[in-house]
């Protein structure tokens, strides 16, 4: 809910701050990432330039001022308010104290200094490009906190969410399972959802590796889609249908007939005019641009039978035209959206959003003139959400769904022989932006 969007996205302006004040030649910036208590901040201050002073590391100057204000003020929350970047091994001596041991493990107390560890590291997927300091960051704490036993749940959850991040399915999947081992039924269901989504992800992948025969891999999405179902007989969202809908389009990379894979891209489309029906905000341009695009695919599998959704058609023109009005639609509220938002409060999801629906008004253009005339505009897209940064796993969806168009293109060329030279002209396009994204 709103709360829990807060409560993820508090630590994003400090953030910003701490790593511009890196960028503009600060050697170490320490960041509140909410109020914090006039008592404790005092303490913490007073701590941590003592030892800043003395000579001692950036890193542990900060865990000792943290540790400090823990044990005289754990009934506030400020001990886990201050985000550290930059070198935490810098030193206001010029380094005099380079033969002290750099420390490898750290000296946790509770499982809270754990957890706000963990939100803090996954604060800075955007903003951090060398993923594997992340990796090497994230164990440290793992090793850390699993030497003194304090792991709980909500730490299970973090580190879950932040292998997914950095793209490491099966990791992120060993902690959702020992998550769900401890017996307990208070953990929130989007740790259920995002378990989910990373099976599907992970059987896409493990499937497009040859690791799974076609069978076992449909049997594994049929699992995420039972799993779903009840989930949305518990309350229906657009998350949810969200979440099924691209469960159905990873199934239609599965090899099979056009005419089942036309009956699974059914299937998709069902969950996404679900999802239309609710007012999220952060996925309408995911929800428009897979309605568009998955119609359009629809029409181009039903042409082997004269047949959009059981009926006559009319001209492909007036089918596809039809279609494209709606994707220009989409664009236009999405450049008002993105007109609308700061530079500091930006998504990443934003600007995906656009660049999908600017590559599907080019297929479906395409479709009419073959003129690539649009496609500059679609690589510019592509190239902002690029620089724009992100958490692997988000350019890793990018890629995916890269695949999945060309997955679907070529199908559509074997289903009816007219459409082979459009369908490998687009999936020419669609490798040319993959390889940017690599």
């Amino acid at each position: 809910g709103e709360k829990e969007e807060l409560y993820q996205n508090r630590h994003r302006f400090a953030a910003n701050i701490g790593t511009q004040l890196i960028d503009n030649g600060a050697k170490a910036v320490v960041v509140a990432g909410w109020a914090v208590d006039d008592a404790a901040a005092k303490e913490f201050a007073s701590v941590f330039y003592s030892r800043m002073f003395a000579g001692e590391y950036f890193g542990t100057a900060v865990l000792a001022a943290r540790r400090e204000i823990y044990r005289k003020h754990g009934n506030v929350n400020t001990w886990g308010a201050y985000q550290c970047y930059g070198d935490q091994f810098y030193t206001l001596n010029g380094g005099q104290v380079e033969k002290q041991k750099k420390p490898e493990l750290l000296d946790y107390i509770s499982e809270d200094e754990v957890l706000v560890d963990l939100v803090n590291l996954e604060s800075k997927f955007d903003l951090v490009s060398d993923t594997a300091t992340l990796e090497g960051e994230l164990m440290r704490i793992i090793r850390s906190a699993r030497l003194k036993n304090l792991i709980d749940e909500k730490c299970l959850q973090q580190i879950a969410s932040i292998f997914y991040g950095l793209g490491h399915y099966d990791r992120s999947l060993e902690y959702y399972v020992e998550l769900f081992k401890q017996g307990r039924s208070d953990y929130p269901f989007t740790s259920v959802e995002q378990y989910c989504i990373i099976r599907a992800k992970k059987t896409a992948a493990d499937y497009q590796a040859k690791k799974l025969e076609a069978s076992a891999a449909m049997d594994a999405y049929d699992g995420v889609i039972k799993d779903m179902s009840v989930l949305l007989n518990l309350g229906e969202t657009a998350e949810r249908y969200c979440i099924c809908g691209a469960t159905h389009k990873r199934r239609t990379l599965v090899k099979n007939p056009p005419l089942k894979k036309l009956a699974i891209f059914k299937e998709a489309l069902s969950c996404f005019r679900n999802a239309e029906k609710f007012n999220a905000n952060q996925l309408q341009a995911y929800i428009a641009f897979n309605c568009v695009e998955i119609e359009f695919i629809m029409y181009l599998l039903s042409r082997q039978t004269g047949k959009v959704k059981g009926k006559k058609t009319g001209t492909v023109t007036d089918y596809t035209r039809k279609k494209l009005k709606q994707a220009e639609a989409a664009l236009k509220k999405m450049d008002l959206l993105i007109n609308r938002e700061s530079a500091e409060n930006m998504e990443f999801w934003h600007l995906s959003g656009r660049a999908n629906i600017e590559l599907c008004l080019f297929i479906i253009r395409y479709y009419f003139d073959q003129n690539d005339k649009d496609f500059n505009r679609v690589q510019q897209s592509y190239s902002t959400i690029w620089n724009y940064g992100g958490a692997p796993q988000k350019r890793k969806a990018e890629s995916e769904h890269l695949v999945f168009l060309q997955e679907a293109m070529t199908t559509a060329a074997a289903a009816d022989g007219k459409n082979k030279d459009y369908a490998e002209a687009v999936c020419e396009y669609l490798e040319k932006l993959r390889l940017m994204l690599q």
